[in-house]
């Protein structure tokens, strides 16, 4: 009944961690084995970003707790630390994917200046209350997904083609961040997650 309900609730939020982990464990081997072989620094960018959004997904999901279960910091702070650190190195990795400084040199000082501003946000975040530190946070997020996802669509609409993988790929985990952060501010049910 209610207990086994839980029980598979669980089981099944178990099974989708797993999945989602082992995907984004074989992307990071995957493009460390790039970054070795190619030495192309945009391999390191990416890594970097999935080594952080695996860090974000632990926070969220609980694992930390499990993980590193002495530091109540790490459990309290992590979420909103790794989502602001994932604002910086998305932007880096979108500035080079979608060569930004060569095609847009305007918009690239935006992106720097939102950089910057973004990882003063990780040094808050790091003293501030879980509170504060999560208002701080969607601030990060929205502007970050304001500024990121309409240049990979403009990009790929003005004909450049590596873009659509940006818009895909990159459209799909904004729309999932944007979601969990309007679910955090109470302005999204939950329960769809």
């Amino acid at each position: 009944s209610t207990e086994a309900g839980l029980v598979e609730s669980l089981h099944q939020f178990q099974w989708f961690d797993g999945l989602y982990f082992g995907v984004a464990f074989a992307m990071l081997a995957y493009n460390l084995s790039l970054l070795l072989l190619l030495r192309e620094r945009i391999y390191l960018e990416y890594v970097a970003f999935v080594l952080l959004q695996l860090g974000f997904i632990a926070s969220i999901s609980g694992l930390t707790s499990i993980l590193v279960p002495d530091n109540q910091w790490l459990i309290d702070h992590g979420i909103y630390i790794f989502s602001s650190a994932i604002g910086v190195s998305l932007t880096q990795f979108t500035r080079t994917f979608l060569q930004v400084p060569e095609q847009f040199p305007r918009w690239d000082r935006v992106y720097r200046i939102y950089m910057v501003l973004a990882a003063l946000a990780v040094a808050l975040e790091v003293n501030l209350a879980p509170d504060q530190a999560a208002k701080l946070n969607v601030l990060v997020v929205l502007v970050g997904i304001l500024l990121l996802f309409p240049l990979g669509i403009y990009r790929y609409w003005k004909g450049y083609q590596p873009a659509r993988y940006f818009v895909l790929g990159q459209g799909i985990f904004l729309a999932s961040v944007l979601f969990t952060t309007l679910a955090s501010q109470n302005l999204l049910p939950f329960y769809y997650l």
